[in-house]
């Protein structure tokens, strides 16, 4: 053996190198380790594959339900093929075009309402449809399947166009609705044009839409604000209650809502008690009630509402504010903080609640909080000028005070006053502030 000899060890194995031979001894730590054989190996494979396959048909399977339950959340309404005479396809108007152009403006009315539940309009060419390749079955057929169970049906529109003058002018043509669910069919007729190679499908996306809901084309009028539109949305919205609609109660409080904008507050009265009397659940309802009430000199019955307003749903914002404005009116500023803080914890980009807070922030004479207010409401909504100008009125009413640290708050909080409302006021009232800041020097 030689004198001089080196030694390796890693892990269980130990390396001694000598010179003129090599030698390798295995170092046993514990029990030594087991090949898996060939059997183990395919079993291990077999099972990733088993559970590779169990997952792809369990997602497949959630699919499916989610997708169905999104269908049922939401009602998904099928725009088939739109028939075209042979005398307007001749001229490049296609059924298929015209159904995808129907969907796409029905959608964009629905997104100006702003509703909480949307109905899914979807051409024929559109619909998704998964079939499991081992079964067959389809999402198409288990959608319809559990519909049937539910009682929830699909809504099925159709139409054909047809041509108003003998030439067949495309901008003079006829759509004619035909939308067939559970309650029958029903046929309508809308006139529309085809300008400059568009179809002007408004009117009849308006009308597909109140023929399956309605109260979105109602909230859309009203949305569109104006003596005309509101006309619009009255008519839409007493049909509906007339006819005694699923939605007739939303029906009624959009109603009540366009009589308070009118300040028919009497009508708006009656309007919101039929509202609660058919949905007893309708949290806008009776926060739109609440806010009459107060207009009408009852704040008793006026929180009554709001209370119930927010016990039913506990973010309604508009009702927490509104509450805050009542008590504000009522000499109550702490509570009408609280108020306030709740609606601003719903949603913290609410200027006009940042505004109101900061008024009743300087009404218990807490100026530094009411500034922070002010200076939030401007960053939350530059075009708004109340917030600058109750600011500057606060910001002089503190340096008229008896306050001992009047002054100092004052210059203190003058630097970010000028430059956040600067651009925002006028000229007068901020050398109205500065007069008074230099009364302090």
């Amino acid at each position: 053996m030689s004198k001089k000899e080196s030694t390796f060890q890693k892990q269980d194995v130990t390396i001694t190198a000598r010179y003129g031979e090599t030698e390798l001894r295995s170092v046993e730590q514990g029990s030594a380790r087991k090949i898996p054989s060939f059997d183990q190996i395919v079993e291990f494979t077999n099972h990733i594959r088993s559970t590779i396959i169990n997952l792809l048909f369990f997602s497949f399977l959630g699919l499916i339900g989610y997708q169905i339950w999104l269908q049922i959340k939401n009602p998904v309404v099928t725009i088939e093929a739109i028939s075209v005479p042979k005398t307007i396809s001749d001229q490049g108007l296609s059924g298929k075009v015209i159904a995808h152009q129907i969907w796409d403006e029905v959608n964009k009315i629905q997104k100006v309402a702003s509703l909480n539940q949307h109905i899914e309009f979807l051409p024929e060419a559109r619909k998704l449809n998964i079939i499991e390749p081992d079964s067959g079955v389809s999402l198409e057929s288990v959608n319809k399947m559990v519909r049937t169970i539910f009682k929830q049906p699909q809504t099925i529109v159709s139409g054909e166009i047809t041509c108003l003058t003998p030439k067949c002018d495309l901008d003079q043509l006829n759509f004619r609705l035909r939308k067939l669910d559970a309650s029958g069919a029903v046929v309508k007729d809308h006139s529309f044009g085809v300008v400059n190679g568009n179809a002007e499908l408004n009117d009849v996306a308006l009308g597909t839409l109140e023929a399956i809901a309605p109260y979105a084309v109602a909230v859309y009028f009203h949305i569109r604000g104006g003596l005309r539109w509101n006309q619009k949305a009255t008519a839409v919205a007493r049909r509906m209650y007339d006819t005694g609609h699923k939605d007739s109660g939303r029906a009624a409080a959009l109603l009540g809502h366009l009589a308070r904008e009118r300040k028919d507050y009497d009508a708006a009265r009656k309007w919101f008690s039929i509202s609660t009397e058919i949905d007893d659940n309708y949290s806008w309802a009776w926060s739109d009630w609440g806010s009459v009430e107060a207009k009408l000199d009852n704040p008793e019955g006026a929180i009554e509402k709001f209370e119930r307003a927010v016990e039913i749903d506990p973010d309604n914002k508009l009702a927490w504010y509104r509450w805050g404005n009542l008590l504000g009116k009522e000499k109550e500023p702490v509570q009408a903080i609280e108020k306030y803080k709740q609606a601003l914890k719903i949603d913290p980009d609410f200027a006009l609640a940042w505004n109101n807070i900061g008024n009743r922030y300087a009404e218990i004479s807490d100026f530094k909080s009411a500034f922070r207010a002010y200076q939030t409401a401007i960053e939350k909504d530059p075009k708004d000028r109340k917030a600058p100008r109750n600011w500057a009125n606060k910001l002089v009413k503190l340096l008229q005070s008896q306050d001992q640290d009047r002054c100092d708050v004052a210059k203190t909080e003058a630097e970010v006053f000028f430059v956040k409302t600067d651009g925002l006021l006028s000229q007068a009232r901020i050398e109205e502030v500065r007069s008074h800041l230099d009364d302090c020097a």
